[in-house]
């Protein structure tokens, strides 16, 4: 499930998701090429965890630019407004604000033409995205978003393994997640730039 981390500051997810990757066409030449590659802005962003003794709510980040090539992806954050979440823990109420800015870099994997699975290589995240947060109203922590993944965390803006869906106009991530601490699902929606 998502949990609060300090150490991150940001809902990380406890293991990664378990996808079937979709079937191509066995002849090379006719498989299409995925829809994903290109680039991306996000319009809408949201996650939901809950678990016992604790929920958690998250929203916002529009206008995070996102470019997906066959082997790798670059988020950049200039601009883009703030992930606000809002949860309980153990009957204590907390508020957190993650404000992203500059690039972040990944190697991944696509498979897929029309829906499929987006897997990021968190070893290679590189760029001088830096985010900082702010904890129930007070700076809390300002950080390295390359180190974070390089070190095996992830912010739920840029999920490690998603499923996706996309249309030449549209295209949609989700990633959930359900083991003994509850269950836990991001949704990003963007669209083609």
């Amino acid at each position: 499930m998502f949990a609060v981390s300090p150490r991150t500051a940001s809902v990380v997810l406890a293991a990664s998701l378990a996808v079937t990757p979709l079937a191509l066409p066995a002849s090379a030449s006719a498989a299409a090429k995925p829809c994903l590659l290109g680039k991306w802005k996000l319009t809408k962003y949201s996650m939901n965890a809950k678990g016992p003794g604790s929920k958690a709510t998250s929203w916002g980040g529009q206008g995070v630019r996102l470019t997906v090539a066959e082997k790798s992806v670059t988020y950049d954050f200039g601009g883009s407004k703030p992930i606000i979440v809002k949860g309980f823990s153990d009957g204590e109420k907390y508020d957190m604000k993650t404000t992203y800015r500059k690039r972040l870099t990944l190697k991944s994997t696509l498979k897929g033409a029309k829906k499929g699975t987006l897997a990021l290589k968190p070893k290679s995240a590189k760029g001088d995205a830096r985010a900082a947060l702010v904890m129930n109203g007070a700076p809390f922590i300002t950080y390295s978003v390359a180190k974070v993944y390089r070190e095996g965390s992830w912010e739920p803006v840029a999920p490690t393994r998603a499923r996706y869906t996309c249309t030449a106009k549209t295209a949609r991530f989700k990633m959930t997640e359900t083991d003994e601490s509850g269950t836990g699902t991001v949704v990003l929606d963007y669209r083609r730039l």
